[in-house]
């Protein structure tokens, strides 16, 4: 006799087999989970559902029929991230298209728990590609996060040279402080980061400025 499996069982994790498949991108196994009526939306322990894991791999196609059958394309894990949180944050420009020039989820574009927007997430990661591509959807932002960093902060703070170089020709107040009364300059200098100092002193940041 044929046992019932059940489809949507989860691990000491809470994920599903859809999970797993989508994380491993494995497109024939996501069809057959879907083909069966796996559940879509169910979360993880961390929050994670199967289209935050499709943002995060960058893979559109499982995206489009995470969607299709049915996914919710504003839903946030634990820390207040969604899908345009996780493929900025992993470099994924065609998830980031799809949402934005085709879907038009403009409201997608919101900070996460720690104040966080797409745009900061690319900055700290370094994603060159990205940052020219939210820049052009408009989404560039100089907010700052809850810690007072800003996407200049972040990039300085990990040495991304290319992309200090492109938020250089964006940028104001280059000199802005964060909670810890740290410059862009100050983070790339004690980050050992000389090129990106080098970037920032020649924008003119103030080498004199008080740390308080």
């Amino acid at each position: 006799f044929r046992k019932k499996i059940n489809i949507n069982a989860v691990n000491v994790l809470k994920r599903t087999a859809l999970h797993f498949a989508v994380a491993g991108n494995h497109i024939s196994a996501v069809d057959f989970l879907l083909h069966h009526k796996a559940r879509v939306d169910i979360a993880d322990k961390h929050g994670l559902t199967a289209i935050h894991l499709a943002a995060w791999s960058g893979n559109l196609e499982i995206m489009l029929m995470l969607i299709k059958a049915g996914a919710d394309q504003k839903a946030k894990n634990q820390e207040g991230m969604n899908v345009l949180h996780f493929a900025a944050k992993n470099n994924g420009v065609r998830i980031v298209n799809y949402f934005i020039r085709d879907l038009h989820l403009m409201e997608l574009n919101k900070p996460d728990e720690k104040g966080r927007k797409p745009f900061l997430l690319a900055a700290e990661m370094g994603h060159e590609e990205m940052i020219d591509e939210l820049i052009t959807l408009n989404l560039f932002t100089s907010e700052k996060d809850k810690e007072g960093n800003t996407a200049l902060h972040l990039a300085a703070k990990n040495g991304h040279t290319d992309v200090v170089e492109i938020l250089l020709q964006q940028w104001e107040d280059i000199n802005e402080f964060n909670q810890n009364c740290e410059t862009p300059f100050y983070m790339a200098v004690e980050g050992g980061h000389e090129k990106c100092a080098d970037l920032l002193l020649e924008a003119g940041s103030d080498i004199n400025i008080l740390n308080k």
